[in-house]
């Protein structure tokens, strides 16, 4: 094998390759912390989503807590909780759906509407009904999400 140096050369034609030296620009610091955290935003959003359902569950339970007319019952409380995974079952194919027709960015950008869909429901919600259907949307969210952040 031949002794040379190395340097990217993704065609070696024998002829020199010319290479420029990038220089970032100088930049505001707080800009970019600023930047960083509200793009962190969605992920402690969907890790709230994914959480809630902790704290909620004896609250839902108690009379004198609970938005709901009648306490909900234990197989309630565990379809509630275990439905934000049957909801990101369909996330990463809503979400697969709008990073390939407009965009990995606007595909993730749109998972915050089923995410704020959720959390109007889950704000709202008076019965055991308008919770599961929040806890889907949020699943939604949660597997689109997971797919276009790796995109």
């Amino acid at each position: 094998m031949a002794d040379r140096s190395y340097v990217y050369d993704p065609v070696d034609n024998g002829e020199p390759v010319h290479q420029q030296t990038f220089r970032m620009e100088a930049g505001q610091l707080w800009r970019q912390y600023v930047i960083a955290g509200v793009a962190n935003i969605l992920i402690a959003s969907l890790g709230y989503s994914m959480g809630w359902t902790a704290p909620i569950n004896s609250k839902l339970n108690n009379t004198a807590e609970s938005p709901l007319e009648v306490p909900p019952t234990a197989d309630q409380l565990a379809w509630m909780g275990s439905l934000l995974t049957v909801g990101a079952i369909f996330g990463p194919f809503v979400g697969g759906l709008a990073a390939s027709t407009i965009g990995r960015k606007w595909g993730l950008l749109s998972s915050t509407i089923p995410l704020f869909a959720g959390w109007v429901l889950i704000a709202i919600g008076t019965s055991m009904g308008l919770l599961i259907a929040g806890r889907i949307l949020w699943g939604v969210s949660v597997g689109m999400v997971m797919t276009a952040e790796e995109l």
